[in-house]
């Protein structure tokens, strides 16, 4: 029996007919269209950061360079033109000034701050259009959702998680993790329909003018489909940019405010569903999705759940029984349905936990091994040869650790890096991030440190003594087992039991000071692994 074929349903057909229309090679032969070319035009303006001007005069000359009518965009408002038929259109929300609401649903219409009585907009000069102080830019997610099952180049792998299912002791995607298979036995009703798509929501703080004396913040907001294969998973294409929150300072408890268009995405894909078109199997359905898990540091975690990361409480797995709860933040009612998700913290942790060993190891400006972490250790600990020690009145000097390399070690180890060779691409130029005479490595982005702590730690330091090199190389490969691309079930289970039995062995080494909440997160690494697949998908 053949399947049924329906015809797409009123939305997906006009999106057809437009992208038909505007698909048309420019000239016999050619390669682009209309469409195509405008899409290339602009994406090259974007990444040369070229300027409007300098676009329209390339347009200019790409029109006199043929001889016969063309239809290539004349300037840079015709190309964006075409491009926006695709109705991937944003959406201008202004915000209060404080960051404590924004004009959208029924407070849109309102001129002031409900809250502090901020004005909206700047004073009008003349008969210009009002401005408002603030604004921000949402991208729909719905939109971006539903073209996943418009193009034969994604809707068929769009399945790849429900034809793809794993019961034995491997794990190579977030579907074979415990978590998934939980979701799908509560949700039975969702998991029925494989079409329906499993998010993750990615948020982090850069600063875009780090050399700039005035500090500025950006909040880049990305949502994530995970039924895709692992090879297409977590590429840029299907990173979806949904809004970037810019403040002078870190928005904290208030960034709840700048995601309630998201959330409003979210309740509906969830309860109600968007009708969709599947033109794999040419037949329309109701498209509906969940949020599985929000990606962050554990400083943001604490901002999108409402804990406090600081303090005697600062991890939520490890709240005694008889604790209650922190009060919850405002914005409960948005985050009803979203908070109660497993919340997952990326192994972002691994880079602090990497910060440390080195700058205590090196003996660097950030030690973890300082006078005061040293009179710490004379109350705490039984090391009396750590101990401060008085060579004048007023002078103490602080005992070389066992844990230290010493300057002529240091300077080896840099020499060693300065001279080291690895493959195109799989790290950044190391060489520039040594200082020889010093001493000191400084400079090192997260992808080096990770490369470093996985693959280099153990050689770097083995100049250390036996009892302190080898707890350092079992830290070194618990993380580049956490990181493998391919999981083993009965693995995790033992990297578990292990973790806490390496944490108490450098406890017995390095100062009381180096043991923070980041040094306590990969005790639960292992079990998040266990429980929401690979770490790369995270």
């Amino acid at each position: 029996m053949q399947p049924t074929v329906e015809e797409p349903n009123r939305d997906a057909k006009r999106f057809y007919d437009l992208l038909d229309s505007v698909s048309k090679p420019l000239w016999e032969n050619g390669i682009h269209s209309q469409l195509s070319l405008a899409s290339r035009m602009l994406s090259i303006k974007s990444e040369g950061n070229q300027s409007q001007g300098s676009f329209d005069q390339w347009a200019t000359l790409f029109r006199e360079m043929q001889i016969t009518p063309n239809e290539i965009p004349a300037n840079y408002y015709e190309a964006k033109k075409i491009v926006s038929q695709l109705g991937f259109k944003e959406v201008k929300i202004d915000c209060c000034v404080n960051g404590c609401m924004i004009y959208y649903k029924e407070v849109q219409d309102l001129r002031q701050c409900k809250s502090f009585g901020e004005q909206r907009f700047k004073p009008r000069k003349g008969k210009n259009k009002e401005v408002p102080y603030k604004r921000m830019y949402y991208l729909p997610l719905i939109p971006r959702l539903q073209r996943l099952y418009a193009s034969m180049s994604t809707a068929p792998h769009m399945l790849w998680h429900h034809q793809n299912r794993r019961n034995d002791d491997v794990m190579t995607h977030p579907s074979h993790g415990e978590a998934w298979k939980h979701f799908d036995t509560k949700h039975p009703h969702f998991a029925s329909e494989p079409r329906n798509v499993r998010l993750g929501i990615c948020s982090d703080r850069f600063s875009p003018n780090v050399h700039f004396s005035t500090p500025y913040s950006c909040w880049p907001v990305i949502v994530t489909p995970y039924n895709l294969p692992p090879h297409m998973c977590m590429k840029n294409h299907f990173l979806f940019l949904t809004c970037i929150i810019l403040r002078k300072e870190n928005p904290k408890a208030k960034i709840d405010v700048y995601l309630q268009p998201l959330i409003d995405e979210l309740k509906e894909l969830w309860d109600e569903g968007v009708l969709t078109y599947d033109i794999h199997s040419k037949r329309n359905f109701q498209l509906k999705a969940a949020l599985m898990w929000t990606i962050n540091d554990f400083p943001t975690y604490g901002m999108l759940s409402g804990w406090s990361t600081g303090g005697r409480l600062a991890c939520p797995k490890n709240v005694e029984e008889d604790e209650e709860p922190p009060i919850r933040l405002s914005g409960e009612q948005v985050w009803e349905r979203v908070r109660h998700y497993p919340k997952i913290v990326d192994t972002g942790g691994q880079k602090n936990v990497f910060d440390n060993i080195m700058n205590t190891v090196m003996d660097s400006e950030r030690t973890k091994d300082n006078e005061k972490a040293r009179l710490d250790m004379a109350v705490l600990c039984k090391q009396p040869y750590l101990n401060l020690v008085q060579v004048r009145e007023g002078h103490w000097a602080k005992p070389k650790g066992n844990y230290v390399l010493t300057l002529q070690q240091r300077k080896n180890v840099c020499k060693w890096v300065q001279e080291l060779k690895m493959p195109d691409g799989y790290v950044l130029n190391l060489q520039s991030c040594v200082d020889v005479n010093g001493g000191k490595l400084f400079g090192m982005k997260t992808h080096d440190c990770h490369v470093f702590m996985e693959c280099l730690l153990l050689l770097a330091f083995k100049k250390l003594p036996d009892h302190v090199w080898k707890p350092l190389t079992e830290i070194s490969q618990y993380f580049r087992d956490l990181c493998s691309s391919t999981l083993r079930v009965s693995d995790l289970v033992q990297m578990e039991a292990n973790i806490p039995i390496i944490l108490c062995k450098l406890e017995r080494i390095f100062p009381p000071a180096f043991f923070d909440i980041m040094e306590h997160l990969p005790i639960h690494l292992a079990y998040e692994a266990r429980v929401c697949g690979p770490a790369q998908y995270r």
